[in-house]
């Protein structure tokens, strides 16, 4: 036999017990403590891998200008202790680029840079090519940011550069400061491209 059932407005009704009502603020307390970590955790990653990605772009842009510029070159060279480099064209024009650490501190990467001379032999009005490298240490050395070798058929020189934080090792002030430009964790990478003068 089918029954009626009461109709949905004289069911009884009742409050939330205060334990209900705790359980349920626990709840939405502990999902909101996890939203919050985990936006906090993008976040930081986001801005590193965006750092990450334009040191790449970056980087790219300078190598595939510095290729450009050797098969335009009738010559090459590196001057002033590895830390300038200098194409000569067909036409005699020049061509530098020079490595400049603003503060002398190889650790410290916000105010190191590359810059194309718009002058020759001067650093007025230079345009920055690649920014946040510094020199590479390898064995205890600190190798030159562009080499020359002139034992080969053709003399040529070598681009050897680090993009990005130092090391993982830093101080606890270095690597404060570097995060500031990076993002937090270690993001960095070497480049090292030989150019070969074109034009001869």
């Amino acid at each position: 036999m089918i029954t009626a059932s009461k109709p949905f407005t004289r069911l009884r009704t009742r409050g939330v017990t205060l334990t209900e009502m705790i359980v349920a603020l626990s709840i939405f307390a502990m999902a909101g403590i996890a939203m919050a970590s985990t936006m906090v955790i993008y976040a930081r990653a986001a801005k590193s891998l965006t750092t990450r990605t334009r040191m790449e772009e970056s980087a790219r842009r300078f190598v595939q200008t510095l290729e450009f510029e050797a098969a335009e070159a009738q010559s090459v060279g590196v001057l002033n202790s590895g830390t300038m480099l200098q194409f000569i064209r067909p036409d005699n024009s020049v061509r530098q680029y020079v490595f400049a650490n603003g503060d002398g501190n190889l650790n410290t990467i916000g105010d190191n840079q590359i810059l194309e001379r718009v002058t020759a032999d001067t650093n007025t009005g230079a345009r920055v090519r690649l920014s946040l490298c510094s020199q590479v240490t390898s064995g205890g050395a600190t190798l030159p940011v562009f080499q020359q070798d002139d034992t080969a058929d053709r003399t040529f020189a070598n681009l050897i550069v680090r993009v990005g934080d130092r090391n993982t090792s830093r101080n606890a002030a270095v690597r404060k400061t570097d995060d500031l430009e990076t993002g937090p964790g270690y993001q960095a990478f070497v480049i090292n491209v030989s150019f070969v003068p074109g034009a001869i």
